[in-house]
């Protein structure tokens, strides 16, 4: 793919707009740094943060915007991920599967066309390697009856159906085993992202930050991330609160705080003047065939009703009349 840094800069600013899985908050907050001191993509959160990009890397393995975008969620997920879990050390088995759970997340969210990059990518690999992209069509068939083999597939399939989350990382690194012990080949020969083994403690991240990471937990559901996403909505690794210490749980805090949110919303200002205007009003005309709207009229608070007067008129009789006004009559 033919990409400046202008271009990459454009695309990025149109995935803040999309904000797809609430990335918004860490990406609008983090300077661009092109450079070629990272194999890939990495964020950094201590001090300013940065999304340091190898461009060379994105000219040779993404063939879409959607893959560089794809690239860039992943990277986020990454940051998302190390500061809500608090992994105390990134161990190869651990670094395999977070990564299969990221890309995971990443099909089932955003669609093959952004999985796609992880597809190609990753075409080669081996072993518990393959879980880092989606099953090939007819990639199960054939499996025999290899019990190994067909606990691995079992494990794939639930990743990226969603049966697989967050949650299950350290179950999903057990049973891997240490990825160096296979043989493969990656289209760069390494993962992509950020990989430390010693991930950045959460609190030498900025105030920025901090807030950014808050932003982006109370944007979110957690759907298809965490098995129980109230456990981690409203930013609840970065607001310890006295509602928190109480042991109020995340919906109940977030109940008060919306309404509270609200109230001031729909209260008057009292300070503000008010001045009375009639304003005109468009209401539907019933006929007698709207039967609907008869009906609805009988009860919606929106259709009021107003007296109206009518003259009330006797029943004529041509007899009483002279002869030259009867009607009958030329």
């Amino acid at each position: 793919m033919q990409i400046t840094e202008r271009h990459f800069n454009s695309i990025l600013l149109e995935l803040i707009d999309e904000n797809p899985i609430a990335s918004r908050g860490i990406l609008r907050v983090s300077e661009v740094e092109f450079t070629k001191e990272v194999p890939t993509l990495g964020i950094t959160l201590t001090g300013k943060p940065k999304l340091c990009v190898n461009l060379d890397f994105i000219k040779e393995h993404c063939g879409t915007e959607a893959h560089v975008k794809a690239v860039v969620i992943h990277e986020f997920l990454h940051v998302l991920l190390n500061h809500t879990e608090r992994f105390k050390r990134m161990t190869p088995a651990l670094n395999l599967a977070l990564d299969a759970v990221i890309n995971a997340i990443i099909h089932r969210s955003l669609g093959a066309a952004y999985s796609d990059m992880m597809g190609s990518y990753y075409a080669k690999a081996e072993g518990p390697l393959r879980l880092l992209r989606p099953m090939a069509e007819g990639e199960d068939r054939g499996l025999g009856q290899d019990p190994p083999e067909i606990r691995f597939f079992s494990v794939w399939r639930s990743l990226y159906a969603g049966k697989l989350v967050v949650d299950d990382l350290f179950d999903i690194a057990g049973r891997l085993g240490d990825p160096g012990d296979y043989e493969y080949e990656l289209g760069d020969g390494t993962f992509l992202g950020n990989h430390s083994e010693a991930p950045d403690d959460a609190e030498e991240i900025t105030v920025e930050v901090e807030a950014a990471l808050r932003e982006t937990l109370t944007s979110m559901n957690g759907g298809g991330i965490w098995r129980n996403p109230r456990d981690h909505g409203v930013g609840m690794n970065y607001a310890k609160t006295e509602s928190t210490a109480k042991g109020d749980s995340p919906m109940k805090i977030w109940e008060r705080e919306a309404i509270q949110a609200l109230t001031e919303c729909v209260t008057p200002d009292r300070d503000s003047t008010s001045e009375h205007k009639p304003v005109p009003m468009t209401l539907p005309v019933l006929n007698e065939g709207d039967k609907r709207g008869f009906l609805r009229a009988m009860w919606s608070p929106f259709l009021r009703t107003s007296p109206g007067r009518r003259r009330k008129s006797a029943a004529r009789n041509d007899a009483d009349l002279p002869r030259r006004q009867r009607f009958d009559e030329p």
